[in-house]
């Protein structure tokens, strides 16, 4: 019975089929330069099969939807587009209704940054004592309360104190026009929670917000 010897594949395998018909060492290297030709080939073709699709990833990066800002409303009142965006985004921050600031500005100054009451103690468009505010205004970073910034800023930060305080616009705006101290004294003892300056300035915040 013949005897045959099993030959490997690949690269064994191609030396062994081959190197009887040529003959020793020359087959070997015959075989062995055809081959790492061959791979190299077809490495190379690999290579360049998979370049496009690369490319063409780094080339498509997702985008992402863009979202837009709805565009801002501005109240039908004389102050400026500027301050008004300092009055929304502020109250919005407290927690305070935008028009509720912009109605207390019309009754207590008529919109006027320069306005004065109180022989002289009451300043500016929402008409704040300084003498009671000084250290407010100093955590708040305002130093001028005729400059219309400075003022809603400070106003608006006294009548969100106050609407915490007593969980009620209209007791809350007294005490912004009266104190905390004439409020009591005058009104809350007596049981009375509501009075022509807080029924006038929340008149004029409806009307503003229908406008």
């Amino acid at each position: 019975m013949k005897r045959y010897r099993k030959t490997g594949r690949g690269l064994l395998g191609l030396i062994d089929r081959t190197k009887k018909p040529i003959g020793g060492v020359l087959a070997v290297a015959f075989i062995i330069t055809t081959y790492s030709l061959a791979s190299a080939d077809d490495y190379q073709e690999a290579k360049r099969r998979a370049e496009p699709a690369a490319v063409t990833q780094a080339e498509e990066p997702s985008q992402q939807p863009k979202t837009e800002e709805p565009e801002r409303t501005y109240y039908d009142v004389p102050l400026t587009e500027d301050l008004q965006d300092i009055i929304i985004d502020v109250s919005e921050e407290r927690g305070v209704a935008p028009e509720l600031i912009i109605a207390v500005i019309e009754k207590e100054s008529g919109y006027n940054p320069d306005a004065s009451g109180d022989n002289g103690r009451s300043q500016g468009l929402m008409q704040i004592w300084r003498s009671f505010h000084e250290k407010r205004m100093e955590k708040l970073g305002a130093a001028n309360l005729y400059d219309p910034r400075d003022n809603v800023i400070v106003g608006i930060d006294i009548l969100a104190e106050k609407l915490d305080k007593y969980e009620d616009v209209e007791k809350a705006l007294i005490a912004y026009n009266a104190g905390d101290a004439g409020a009591k004294k005058h009104y809350f003892s007596k049981g009375v929670y509501s009075n022509g300056y807080s029924r006038a300035v929340l008149k004029i915040a409806e009307e503003i917000r229908t406008k």
